[in-house]
């Protein structure tokens, strides 16, 4: 299964765990780029706001989100990935987990 495809509407345990860690791994490739910090926290903050976004059930259209973060990276598909993960996953569980990623690479800079 497609990741993306497995977070859409998916309640599947097996499907949260596995975008869970698909989020993580994305997010530490975007911390091992020779991006600048100016740069790693406009992902990051992109990243939180499509988080945010996703729990308060807001109408939101995953391409431009994750466009918009992979933009920011300076076209970083890391950081492209973990966007979009993050505005396709319903599940509280991983949104939580998407921050405490986030808040873990924050702490780095």
């Amino acid at each position: 299964k497609q990741a993306a495809k497995a977070g859409k509407g998916s309640s599947d345990a097996g499907s949260a765990e596995q975008l869970a860690k698909k989020v993580a791994h994305a997010a530490k490739k975007v911390h091992a780029k020779p991006l600048s910090k100016e740069t790693e926290l406009r992902a990051i903050t992109i990243i939180r706001q499509a988080v945010a976004a996703s729990a308060a059930q807001l109408p939101t259209q995953p391409g431009d989100d994750a466009g918009a973060a992979g933009q920011a990276a300076g076209g970083s598909d890391a950081a492209f990935e973990a966007a979009a993960l993050a505005v396709v996953v319903g599940q509280e569980a991983i949104r939580q987990h998407v921050l405490v990623v986030c808040a873990d690479l924050e702490a780095k800079l």
